[in-house]
C-alpha cells in the first residue's frame, strides 16, 4: 500500500463518521477516490455508499471497476461473459472474500 492508499483509507473512514451527513461522507468519498482511485477498498466504500443510498446510477461504474480488478487479480478476462470455469481455481480462496 503507498501513501495515497493509506490517505485514502484514512479519508474514507471521515465518510463512515459522516454517515448522518451525507454531503460530507460523499466529500470524503470523493476525495478518497481522488486520492486512490484503483484501489479495491477505496471502490468498494464508493460503491457502497451510493448504493446504501439508493444512488444507483451512481454506484455502477464502481462495481464494474471492482470486477475488473478481480479480474485482473484472477488473471481472467475482464469481461464476465469470456471467463469460464477452467480459467481460475474458483472452489478456493486465497483471501477471505469481502
Amino acid at each position: 500500500m503507498d501513501g495515497n492508499e493509506a490517505r485514502a483509507l484514512a479519508v474514507l473512514e471521515g465518510a463512515r463518521a459522516a454517515r448522518s451527513r451525507p454531503e460530507a461522507a460523499e466529500a470524503a468519498v470523493l476525495e478518497a477516490l481522488a486520492l486512490a482511485p484503483d484501489d479495491l477498498d477505496v471502490l468498494t466504500g464508493a460503491y457502497k455508499f451510493y448504493f446504501y443510498n439508493n444512488r444507483l446510477a451512481e454506484a455502477l461504474p464502481h462495481a464494474q471497476a471492482i470486477l475488473v480488478l478481480a479480474a485482473r487479480r484472477l488473471n481472467v478476462a475482464t469481461d464476465w461473459r469470456q471467463v469460464h470455469a477452467a480459467d481460475a481455481d474458483f472452489a478456493t480462496f486465497d483471501k477471505p472474500p469481502r
